[in-house]
């Protein structure tokens, strides 16, 4: 599940960034080369907070770790 949202999230931001500044008959409301570092930047950022998360919640010692080790013992 957690892959299936991160990956969520790197397909839709930059495809909502597209709608945004692209309207329906209207000129661009930025320049596409803004638009392209701002999804690059988001991509990267999204990517940097998932791995962080992942080791949090199941890297060594982490979340997932303390709750077994915690109900492991007697």
């Amino acid at each position: 599940m957690f892959g299936i949202g991160i990956f969520g999230l790197l397909v839709f931001v930059p495809l909502q960034m597209e709608l945004s500044w692209l309207p329906s008959n209207a000129p661009p409301s930025f320049d596409p080369s803004v638009v392209v570092v701002l999804a690059a930047s988001a991509m990267f950022v999204i990517g940097v907070m998932a791995i962080l998360a992942y080791r949090i919640i199941w890297g060594d010692g982490g979340w997932v770790d303390r709750n077994v080790a915690r109900h492991r013992t007697p």
